[in-house]
């Protein structure tokens, strides 16, 4: 096991996975995408557009298109950050 496992309960590539899905939450939560969803995708590091709405559908439930424009609560708003705010660790190092 990880030691990302061990405290976050999912594996790195999962856990990196959660953290584009609520970047792009985010980015849809504002009027105005630049560029459409495909531009998003690139963006945020999918192979495609298509890659991305399989995604949302993944982790949301439902479309990007309906999540445009609104406030849907993610780890980030629980805990009153923005993504890529730097958040301050509390982990301490153990071996």
């Amino acid at each position: 096991m990880t030691r990302l496992r061990d405290h976050v309960g999912l594996s790195p590539k999962s856990a990196a996975a959660v953290v584009r899905f609520e970047h792009v939450v985010h980015e849809l939560s504002g009027q105005v995408i630049p560029g459409g969803l495909a531009e998003l995708a690139y963006r945020r590091g999918y192979s495609d557009q298509s890659h991305l709405t399989r995604e949302v559908a993944r982790y949301a439930g439902t479309s990007p298109a309906s999540l445009r424009g609104t406030r849907v609560p993610t780890a980030w708003t629980a805990l009153g950050y923005s993504p890529g705010q730097v958040i301050s660790s509390s982990f301490s190092r153990t071996a």
